[in-house]
């Protein structure tokens, strides 16, 4: 990675980047966004309102333009499991530091070397890791390693009926876990704070109530930094006085010479 290619992905400040934070929906549906939680780097904010023209007769002078909706899309940098949970609608679970035994089902599987047994924890690679098979015995470094999600196998092996295998470890402090798909439908409020690439102008967007999608796919793994692509679905603010509040975009003096 290059050092420009390191500012625009990491640098809050480089043109076109900014900060993304994150908070509970308005209170009484106030129009005054929350203390949020600072969800990393992002660029590319896109805002889409949804308007629909009426029918009306051509004497009519009132505006027949409705909002039906307003969308916001924006590119996320960082994969913290808090953003991964909002953008995957998980509920995110972490674990404390225990050891624990998990039993393994090997019964009259045939295994080969580089298999892996699974723990369904991370593994605290400091902390002694026992691998104990019901029908012979095993030795850490020879028929076993262990690995960060279980242990891999160094031989393969033949394993009798009703054979299993229990490996004792210690779950890793704070690795998290998401549940994928069963976070409910959450909504929270999200402002965005950067700096516009075409004139090097700050500017903020605050949206006070909004509920997170994922807008294609989510690529964990690559050769490059990887981000996260978010659409958030808008939904109005009542105001007795004035129409419905959407969103506020607040940005520097543009001049015009």
């Amino acid at each position: 990675m290059y050092l420009g290619q390191y500012e625009q992905e990491h640098n809050p400040h480089y043109l076109g980047r900014g900060m993304l934070y994150a908070g509970p929906a308005m209170r009484d549906w106030a129009t005054g966004m929350p203390p949020g939680r600072r969800l990393g780097n992002a660029s590319g904010l896109v805002v889409t309102p949804n308007v629909r023209r009426l029918r009306t007769s051509p004497w009519d002078g009132r505006s027949n333009a409705v909002i039906d909706g307003v969308s916001v899309s924006v590119q996320l940098y960082g994969h913290g499991a808090a953003n991964l949970a909002m953008a995957l609608n998980a509920q995110r679970l972490a674990t404390a530091s225990a050891r624990i035994t998990t039993t393994v089902d090997v019964s009259g599987l045939q295994l080969p070397a580089g298999a892996m047994l699974w723990t369904p924890h991370q593994v605290d690679q400091q902390q002694a890791v026992q691998a104990v098979p019901s029908w012979v015995a095993w030795t850490e470094g020879t028929e076993w390693r262990r690995a960060d999600w279980g242990i891999e196998l160094l031989q393969g092996i033949v394993a009798p009926q009703g054979a299993t295998v229990r490996i004792t470890s210690t779950a890793e402090n704070s690795a998290e876990q998401l549940d994928a798909g069963n976070g409910g439908d959450p909504e929270i409020g999200l402002a965005y704070a950067g700096i516009n690439k075409a004139d090097g102008k700050p500017m903020r967007l605050q949206c006070y109530r909004c509920r997170p999608l994922l807008d294609g796919g989510l690529t964990l793994l690559d050769q490059a930094a990887s981000s996260i692509r978010l659409t958030l679905q808008l939904r109005p603010v009542h105001r007795t006085d004035r129409p419905a509040a959407w969103y506020d975009l607040a940005r520097a003096a543009y001049k015009t010479i």
